[in-house]
């Protein structure tokens, strides 16, 4: 049960909690939710759909914390030693976290703190050993520090004359060190800088060979301006050549975009929605095993173990001819839709849907045409209860599998 805070016509507020005047909404999953604000003409923006989509992963989160030993550790470094470890590698960047986003202008006053001695907020890393850190949160801290103290410029310099030029000082910073390089400080400064400290609480897996609990520490303490979503969250996390090309064939294909509203995009939502159907292409072609039952974890698990090589460019061109196949039989306000008793479309795109239905008519490369949107239409109504599970397994996908072919024509 969900309780909303409704004002002129919009939800602003989304919790599990029962409150004086809110709205009660009963619903199991995000979809039965945001079939009921349809319903019910209520508008809502992407934070309640990310706030409702956080409620109903928490029971699953606990229960995957249950599985980890997780050790944590604080101690206190030296801004020096942290930019030796930086410099000589010890300490991961992830590729898709090098994009440095801080300005000048914040680098510099967090040089200045520094200087005044003001706290810095701590660092948080997962320990992957033999010395070697992969940084959760405070990527922006250590990356300003490490190449001040080293000489680099500031990571936020893309004109290649100016690259290889040295980290300065702005001028939005107290006048005795503003425009300086930190070899153009007193000694006493740069002692002060070098050897002030820094929390840093790092965490380890133990009794677990692979870094599913790093996603979860990763939500609960990420402190950046704004909040990750899950998608985003993995291509922090599981960088690496598939995260790579991933985004690439998403970005780069027009058809998918068009079905996604700029917030979407912003969001890498079409990006997650190519994922899903991937990871459901690859398990249908025998190439993946489910190794959990809920998607975000799926999601995170595939991307883990594919990490290292890139996506099937086979899939990719398939993936667009069929949904712009799908895209010239469907309506954009149809596509991948729930159907009620009248054969009218509902609520929003669902995932279950989409991820099997696509994915059925990529492996078995299906030459459709308009008589399948009165199969669509029947089938969906007729058996969406296999859909509304919000749960993944072997047999739900084999019978959604199955739904989808007779749907699409296949093996009559």
């Amino acid at each position: 049960m969900l309780y909303g805070k409704v004002e002129n016509g919009e939800v602003i507020e989304i919790t599990d909690l029962e409150k004086e005047n809110f709205i009660s909404i009963e619903a199991s999953n995000t979809d039965d939710a945001l079939d009921y604000f349809n319903k019910q003409t209520i508008k809502y923006d992407e934070s309640i759909i990310e706030e409702i989509d956080n409620i109903f992963s928490l029971d699953q989160e606990e229960k995957i914390l249950n599985i980890y030993d997780i050790k944590v550790s604080t101690e206190n470094r030296s801004f020096n030693e942290l930019a030796d470890m930086f410099q000589e590698g010890e300490i991961e960047i992830p590729d898709m976290q090098r994009n440095f986003v801080w300005s000048t202008s914040k680098c510099s006053k967090l040089i200045e703190s520094i200087l005044l001695g003001l706290p810095i907020p701590p660092l948080f890393f997962m320990d992957k050993g033999n010395n070697r850190y992969e940084v959760i949160d405070g990527l922006q801290r250590l990356t300003a520090i490490s190449n001040f103290i080293l000489g680099n410029n500031w990571g936020n310099i893309t004109n290649s004359v100016q690259r290889n030029t040295t980290a300065k000082l702005s001028t939005n910073v107290d006048k005795s060190i503003e425009g300086k390089k930190f070899s153009d400080l007193t000694l006493e400064q740069q002692k002060k800088i070098k050897r002030s400290t820094i929390t840093v609480i790092d965490f380890r897996q133990i009794g677990q060979e692979d870094d599913k609990a790093k996603y979860l520490i990763f939500e609960r303490i990420n402190t950046g301006s704004e909040l990750l979503n899950p998608m985003q969250i993995r291509k922090a996390l599981a960088y690496g050549e598939f995260m790579s090309s991933l985004y690439k064939a998403a970005d780069d294909s027009i058809t998918l975009k068009s079905i996604f509203g700029k917030q979407y995009l912003n969001k890498d939502r079409h990006v997650e929605f190519m994922l899903g159907v991937y990871t459901t292409y690859k398990v249908l072609k025998g190439q993946y095993e489910l190794t959990n039952q809920y998607q975000k974890y799926i999601l995170n698990d595939f991307c883990e173990t594919e990490k290292d090589s890139q996506i099937d460019l086979e899939f990719v061109d398939e993936f667009d001819n069929q949904l712009s196949n799908m895209l010239s039989i469907f309506k954009e306000n149809e596509i991948f839709k729930k159907v009620d008793s009248n054969g009218n479309y509902h609520g929003n795109r669902n995932t279950n849907i989409s991820e099997v239905f696509l994915a059925t008519a990529i492996v078995h490369k299906t030459k459709i045409d308009t008589k399948i949107v009165d199969r669509y239409k029947q089938e969906i109504h007729t058996e969406i209860d296999k859909f509304n599970v919000n749960k993944m397994n072997n047999d739900l996908l084999n019978q959604r599998y199955e739904v989808c072919k007779k749907i699409l024509g296949i093996d009559k």
